[in-house]
């Protein structure tokens, strides 16, 4: 039995450094403080300028997790791209041996979009945030759930309209968004975290879709149907987007098949 278990011990300590990279570090034991942490975060430069691409490393004993913010990297070393001009940040958190985590910071600057980001970013989060409030008219209501359609045709309300249907959310009432986290914060208060996917949505000539963990302004299903009336939806077709115009809509049949139920449209403007 004693031999069966060692036996066991030695394969199982060369199955662990069979997949562990061989690196030229230090041995991970104990914690490391912040201005211990031996890191770089360098910028690519084309024809003197800065531009939205890094490459980081470490060589502390740490396990590393990198973010600029919005997207997030593992591993001792690697590259990253930028969605914003001028000033960002990369923030590596380390965790010790000892499970501590450590944190630090590196502002980059950036003079020049060299590398193509989706454009969406710019067009919902500007450069960095950007304030959305309802459309002047026809900004929340119903229709028909076709490619066509672009907003509410038949039950149309107006920004004073929707602050019957849920105080503080209609009227001058408007959305922030943050790239850095993807926040959205109410001007009530209310705040979540927001995504997008591109090329996805249910019909074409339609943008992709959209989701926030706290909906959108008065952003509820007004009747029963798959879900309860008066339940926070979170997931939106993303109809229409451009410099200072966003159109959200959302079917009253999950299938969102064409035609297949009665369809709902928020529409918002730049402030």
């Amino acid at each position: 039995m004693k031999k069966i278990m060692i036996f066991s011990l030695l394969v199982a300590s060369l199955s662990f450094a069979a997949c562990d990279p061989i690196e030229d570090r230090e041995e991970m034991t104990g914690s490391i403080t912040v201005d211990q942490i031996q890191a770089t975060v360098t910028v690519e430069q084309i024809d003197g300028q800065n531009v939205n691409k890094v490459f980081f490393e470490c060589k502390s004993p740490i396990s590393c997790q990198w973010t600029n913010g919005v997207d997030t990297k593992a591993g001792a070393s690697g590259e990253m791209f930028l969605l914003l001009s001028g000033e960002n940040t990369i923030t590596l958190k380390g965790l010790c041996a000892d499970g501590s985590i450590v944190e630090k910071n590196f502002p980059i600057n950036v003079d020049k979009i060299h590398y193509a980001i989706d454009p969406a970013y710019g067009l919902l989060f500007g450069s960095g945030e950007k304030v959305w409030k309802w459309a002047e008219t026809d900004c929340l209501g119903n229709g028909g759930w076709r490619a066509d359609q672009q907003g509410p045709e038949w039950w149309k309300l107006s920004p004073t309209d929707v602050e019957g249907q849920m105080a503080t959310e209609g009227g001058n009432a408007t959305m922030k968004f943050s790239l850095i986290g993807k926040k959205i914060e109410f001007s009530n208060g209310k705040s979540g975290v927001i995504n997008f996917t591109t090329g996805d949505a249910c019909f074409n000539g339609w943008y992709g879709t959209f989701t926030s963990t706290c909906g959108v302004l008065c952003g509820k299903a007004f009747n029963d149907c798959y879900i309860s009336a008066g339940t926070m939806i979170t997931k939106y077709q993303l109809v229409s987007l451009t410099e200072d115009r966003l159109v959200l809509g959302w079917c009253e049949n999950e299938t969102n098949a064409e035609w297949s139920g009665t369809g709902w449209w928020w529409v918002f403007e730049a402030q």
